[in-house]
């Protein structure tokens, strides 16, 4: 991934107005104990993020810009997805340690937060609370896209 650092400050005030409210527990405070174990970038438009098949070590967090998220198969490649701000790419695998299920690539200019895995373990053996928060949000995520994609299959199989 191309990417060039981006204001940490800027960063972290973008992913908190994004984060702010709602079910999210993310309050100013746990923003700036979250801040240390993200890495702040900005990359080009058409920069390959996440690779299908690879091994996942970090997830993302899409701050501004939007990405493609893809399905390679033997002739084409399927558009499953296009993710906007606040949106979390890679999280399935940086939680099982399986391989990336699809390609992720920038369709504009994107400012990213990440999260490598060695940070999330870091984040768990240092503020046990806020990595809770963060895997419950991320549970919260996977749920409902569990329940899109339910809801797809269901109508495609008619209900069968």
């Amino acid at each position: 991934m191309g990417a060039q650092a981006f204001d940490a400050d800027e960063g972290l005030r973008r992913l908190a107005a994004l984060w702010a409210g709602g079910r999210r527990p993310f309050d100013e405070a746990s923003m700036a104990r979250l801040a240390p174990y993200l890495v702040f970038v900005r990359v080009g438009a058409g920069q390959r993020l996440i690779v299908q098949d690879e091994p996942g070590e970090f997830m993302i967090v899409v701050l501004e810009g939007a990405v493609v998220v893809e399905r390679q198969g033997s002739n084409a490649a399927t558009r499953l997805a296009e993710i906007r701000p606040g949106d979390v790419l890679g999280e399935m695998s940086l939680l099982d340690a399986g391989p990336r299920l699809s390609d992720c690539r920038s369709t504009e200019p994107c400012v990213l937060a990440v999260l490598e895995t060695s940070q999330l373990l870091a984040l768990m053996n240092a503020d046990a609370q806020l990595a809770l928060m963060l895997l419950a949000a991320l549970a919260r995520r996977l749920s409902l896209r569990l329940r899109q994609t339910s809801t797809r299959l269901s109508a495609l199989l008619g209900d069968a």
